[in-house]
């Protein structure tokens, strides 16, 4: 197949240059050719693919571009047959990867894990061919067939459906129904199944999305520039400038290139994430059966972890007695009592916990494990804290403001009093700046006015916890003489 293979590439004129033979392999620059030995000074290993960029006839080397570089094989990792053509290779060779389209030769050592394999490379289509010599039976004489060969696609389909996958002792209990299986078992068997579905690559769907918008944007750059360059190009400049560099027609193509390379390798980063989105699909496809059964796993725990809350929530056992006590009879209680029981049942059904003498055993030593771990117990903890608060009633009653002890209604008066005693009568206000003001008659006024802001001040003290000490208001009047 190799060798038809290259006569095709060479009439299709994919290989130029001299055409050395080397131990019996005829390599030109453009041979599609694969590495069949590791070598760690080259820098090589099985398995690895790459093209031909240059041949050296005289020291009988080549130069290979691969995906990580180029790199040259001497004469002695050559003659040595540690280089073939890969225009065809086994299925084993072609593990991980991927192509436009694929092509399988079968025979009838065909089994289901080969051919899946072998039909997952392909993007666009994907072949399979199985000679007729497969299908018909040439043994003649006393083995001969009796009967008629059936349908080849009934053969076919029977070597299909055979399978080589290693068998596991795990694999005896399929047998048995999973509502059989122990917790132990199931959680086991879980984590297997698990691990088979995480060695397919990461979801990369989002970033494709957002490379692919950004691509739509590159692209509309990329249009304007050219526009811009074209445009540019086609206007005429006047006389006396022509002999100068055009700046804008220099800036113009600048961006073009810089567009150019950014669409380009925006193109190269989709590619690669639909390569590997592809690889992701195929493999999760392939093993569709272990999702199945890590579905039907989880529902048979889902039931078990109800029967143990059922079980936990009607009898309460020590290791729910002991943090959370008996269930508690009012209503938000309650329902933070029996949530803390399921988180605890959740757990230990998950775990594995088969010890009554805790609710969740020790802190286990994982992250992930770790932070179930506080989870549960913040919830716990929780619970604890909100049972543990006394009820407490509110009871309503009428708020009346603080007594002063104080008659405003007698208060009111004295103000008033105080005020007229202060301004004074005004005829004798008038009568005392006409006629003047004697001694006697100044000293009576001051004492009034002493006796009544004095009585004021009191007052005030009283009200407000002011000072015993007070200024006592005293307002005289002065004629002139």
């Amino acid at each position: 197949m190799n060798v038809r293979g290259r006569i095709r590439a060479v009439d299709a004129g994919w290989l130029l240059g001299p055409t050395p033979d080397i131990d019996g392999i005829a390599f030109q620059a453009g041979d599609a050719v694969m590495m069949l030995r590791n070598d760690r000074k080259l820098g090589v290993r099985n398995g690895n693919r790459g093209t031909v960029i240059d041949v050296n006839p005289n020291a009988q080397a080549i130069r290979v571009s691969l995906a990580r570089g180029e790199v040259t094989l001497p004469a002695a990792y050559l003659l040595a047959g540690n280089v073939g053509h890969a225009y065809a290779m086994t299925v084993n060779k072609a593990h991980g990867m991927t192509c436009d389209r694929t092509m399988t030769l079968g025979n009838d050592q065909l089994y289901r894990e080969l051919t899946y394999e072998a039909l997952s490379r392909g993007r666009l289509s994907n072949q399979l061919y199985v000679p007729r010599s497969c299908i018909l039976d040439i043994e003649d004489g006393p083995h001969a067939r009796t009967t008629e060969p059936g349908d080849p696609m009934e053969s076919l389909a029977h070597s299909i459906q055979q399978r080589r996958a290693k068998h596991l002792a795990v694999d005896e209990m399929a047998v048995v129904p999973l509502t059989g299986w122990s917790i132990s078992d199931l959680l086991s068997e879980r984590q297997r199944l698990r691990a088979v579905l995480d060695d397919a690559p990461p979801d990369r769907s989002a970033d494709l999305g957002a490379l692919a918008d950004s691509r739509r944007d590159m692209q509309s750059k990329l249009c304007d520039s050219r526009i811009n360059v074209a445009t540019l190009e086609c206007r005429r400049r006047p006389f006396r400038d022509r002999h100068k560099p055009d700046v804008d027609l220099l800036n113009a193509r600048h961006n073009l290139g810089y567009f150019t390379r950014q669409a380009d390798q925006l193109d190269d980063e989709i590619i690669r994430l639909e390569t590997s989105q592809h690889r992701r699909h195929s493999h999760l496809t392939a093993h569709g059966a272990e999702q199945h059964k890590i579905d039907a796993i989880d529902g048979v725990l889902h039931e078990r972890i109800r029967q143990h809350v059922l079980r936990a929530v009607a009898e309460p056992p020590s290791y729910i007695t002991r943090p959370l006590g008996p269930r508690p009879g009012s209503e938000v209680t309650d329902r933070a009592w029996v949530s803390a029981v399921v988180a605890v049942e959740k757990y230990r059904v998950d775990h594995d916990i088969a010890d009554r003498r805790t609710a969740i055993g020790p802190e286990p030593s994982g992250y992930r494990a770790s932070c179930e771990w506080y989870g549960v117990h913040e919830k716990i903890t929780a619970a604890q804290e909100l049972i543990a608060q006394p009820a407490r009633t509110v009871q309503h009653q009428s708020i009346e403001p603080p007594s002063l002890g104080i008659d405003l209604t007698a208060g009111a008066q004295k103000r008033r009093r105080n005020r007229v005693a202060r301004i004074g009568s005004p005829s004798g206000d008038r009568k005392t700046s006409e006629s003047g003001s004697t001694p006697g008659s100044a000293s009576r006024e001051i004492s009034s006015h002493t006796k009544l802001g004095s009585g004021t001040d009191r007052t005030a003290a009283r009200v407000f916890g002011g000072p015993k000490l007070m200024w006592p208001l005293m307002s005289t009047s002065v004629s002139a003489t």
